[in-house]
């Protein structure tokens, strides 16, 4: 996963308990930017907000990507931007051993434990393993004032394109759920679609899904541009299907 200050993980520090110990500057109390996970596409889960009280504890439940996944990464960073690449790496937590099974099923968990010094703890649980093997990489111990203060700036002074960023991000997700939605009520309405209308939905499909490939982080006006058309196409193509959808559900009242 790509990181502007990857660098520092060419000399990472393995920590032989399954925990991470980083001593975040928090002089009055507060947590100054917020703990994000990594995702696949280049951007965050925010797990803990800037801003919260210390002490401070949070947990945030995660799963695999792909079927019969065996292992886990997970790229813990510090930061208000919604791009990986633009936050402070913190730790990768690799968990192995993780039940076989379907994508989504096995429950991995991230716990975040913030005391009133601002010494943060990140630590992983497999929730469906006693016997899984957790490995913690540590970028550095501390987060000083001065490496808050430019993330702080940093964020301030890129804020209307953090925000696009964010929209775009929302867009995508919005996305992934529109064909899952659609593709359950094609399951169905193909029953009653000719050979013509299946292809073109499949076409439709296949086309916004291409323009959801492109990585957040990749992201140009023209991929932007292609994701709103592909999108409009296959919400074309989903109000056609609804009207069969019905009919067939009719056949079973």
């Amino acid at each position: 996963m790509a990181n502007k200050d990857s660098d520092v993980y060419k000399n990472l520090v393995r920590i032989e308990e399954p925990e991470a110990c980083i001593h975040v500057d928090a002089p009055d109390g507060v947590l100054p930017l917020a703990l994000n996970v990594e995702l696949p596409g280049g951007y965050v889960s925010e797990a803990v907000p800037s801003g919260v009280r210390l002490p401070h504890t949070a947990t945030a439940m995660f799963s695999t990507a792909d079927s019969f996944q065996l292992a886990a990464e997970f790229h813990i960073l510090m930061g208000n931007r919604p791009l990986a690449c633009d936050n402070i790496p913190l730790c990768r937590i690799r968990v192995r051993n993780i039940k076989w099974s379907g994508a989504g099923v096995p429950q991995i968990e991230l716990r975040f434990d913030i005391d009133e010094a601002g010494m943060l703890t990140v630590s992983a649980a497999n929730l469906d393993r006693s016997n899984a093997e957790i490995v913690v990489f540590t970028a550095g111990d501390e987060v000083a004032h001065d490496d808050v203060q430019r993330a702080l700036a940093d964020a301030h002074e890129h804020k209307a394109d953090d925000q696009a960023t964010r929209d775009l991000i929302q867009k995508m997700l919005d996305c992934y759920a529109l064909i899952g939605a659609t593709n359950d009520y094609y399951s169905a309405a193909k029953k009653k679609m000719g050979h013509g209308a299946k292809s073109a939905y499949k076409q439709a499909r296949k086309r916004l899904e291409q323009a959801l490939s492109v990585d957040v982080a990749d992201a140009t006006d023209d991929t932007t541009a292609e994701l709103h058309a592909a999108e409009a196409a296959f919400r074309d193509q989903r109000q056609q299907i609804l009207p069969l959808y019905k009919q067939v559900m009719d056949w079973y009242r």
